[in-house]
């Protein structure tokens, strides 16, 4: 049935800008990650920290980071040296220096952009890097140690959620280890548009069988291990 002029006058109107705004704020994965690593230098950690605050702040919250990352990797028995280490988001390359640092000769690191892989092969020749999207796919290889940090956030939709949990599982050992952070939050809830809150509910949902250590705070959100049965 057509409609009569009147009843299109009626039917609700969105300004260009409301659309222009709502289509600005559809979160693109590899776009919006390009992007920003393609708007600051390697070592500026403005590109994954706080942008409303100043280098010096965020490397100084970044300083105490590395320290709990550290302590907390030794007391889960996580021994850098003898392990071959999956990274997954290594963004900027901070967790990759300190990994490497604790002596580990095997270390992969992946991530969405191809910008910050192209940086990082550069900057870390020794290391092995690829683009690769974690909720999309996944390596052949099998590690003992998978780390994951300030990264789950960014998986926007339950589905891509479980896809890349799946993924992560399929990498890791028998025996092996996942470290990841992560709000923590009592349910669910889109914090941004590239930013998601989830429970510790959707982490032992997707790992039924592990043994979770308990969560321990790490800069804003939590950080705990994910351990494989042998």
């Amino acid at each position: 049935m057509k409609s009569s002029l009147k009843e299109i006058i009626k039917l609700p109107f969105k300004p260009y800008w409301a659309l222009r705004k709502k289509l600005r704020t559809v979160y693109m994965p590899r776009k919006y990650w390009n992007e920003l690593h393609s708007s600051k230098n390697i070592d500026s950690l403005q590109r994954v920290g706080y942008k409303n605050r100043s280098e010096e702040e965020n490397r100084a919250m970044y300083e105490k980071a590395r320290q709990t990352f550290i302590d907390f990797c030794q007391a889960q028995g996580v021994v850098f040296s003898e392990m071959k280490v999956l990274e997954i988001g290594c963004g900027t390359g901070f967790y990759t220096d300190i990994i490497k640092n604790q002596g580990c000769k095997n270390y992969t690191g992946i991530d969405i952009s191809r910008v910050t892989v192209k940086q990082l092969k550069e900057k870390y020749p020794n290391c092995k890097f690829k683009t690769l999207d974690a909720a999309k796919g996944k390596l052949k290889e099998k590690f003992d140690v998978i780390v994951m940090i300030d990264v789950t956030q960014h998986i926007v939709g339950e589905k891509k959620f479980v896809s890349a949990m799946k993924n992560i599982d399929q990498m890791l050992r028998p025996g092996g280890i996942f470290i990841v952070t992560s709000w923590l939050s009592e349910q669910i809830i889109q914090n941004r548009y590239y930013e998601v809150k989830r429970p510790l509910s959707c982490y032992k949902q997707a790992f039924a069988d592990y043994k979770f250590s308990k969560p321990a705070a790490f800069r804003d959100k939590y950080i705990f291990s994910i351990s494989k049965q042998g």
